[in-house]
């Protein structure tokens, strides 16, 4: 995802940002999590390792990218992660857009994680449902995940960046 904007022109960064979702969601939620849970029920440890080798394979393939991903900046001081960090949150608070957006998607994403984290009790308590009805119940939210991809970058387009970003927070919390 960060390296997207070096990879792809930037008139087709919205496109490419939703089919890059879509890809996400597509293996997340019709490949992952169903190979996760036959794995799971295979051997315990046995999705954990296949994860690791995941991340992994990613490392290797990531090492394979032909060019420079870095920032251009003048370096005149040596430089350790902590200093680093104070320095890019520094830099973060005085943009105001970015400030608004990093503040604005991190509450978000824990909305999202705790919507995630009572979905299966919600679906069994509430909705009734049983395990064979909720994986299709989880189904249903990847196929909603790949259509909105498929028409984001019109969305966007047709709306505009903010407004659709608005739309999706306002969308989210309901």
């Amino acid at each position: 995802m960060a390296v997207l904007p070096a990879v792809v022109a930037p008139e087709q960064l919205p496109r490419a940002n939703a089919r890059l979702a879509g890809t996400l969601t597509v293996t997340d939620q019709f490949i992952a999590r169903p190979l996760g849970g036959v794995l799971f029920a295979a051997a315990v440890a046995l999705p954990f390792f296949l994860g690791a080798a995941g991340l992994a394979a990613s490392g290797l393939l990531l090492l394979t990218l032909s060019g420079s991903f870095r920032v251009a900046r003048a370096e005149t001081t040596a430089s350790n992660l902590g200093t680093e960090i104070v320095e890019g949150v520094r830099w973060l608070w005085r943009h105001r857009l970015l400030r608004t957006l990093a503040l604005t998607l991190g509450i978000l994403d824990i909305t999202v994680v705790a919507q995630n984290a009572i979905t299966v009790l919600y679906a069994e308590e509430r909705l009734g449902l049983h395990a064979a009805t909720y994986g299709v119940f989880i189904a249903t939210y990847g196929v909603g995940g790949v259509l909105g991809s498929l028409v984001a970058g019109r969305v966007i387009a047709w709306l505009g960046d903010g407004r659709v970003l608005r739309l999706a927070i306002v969308i989210e919390a309901a």
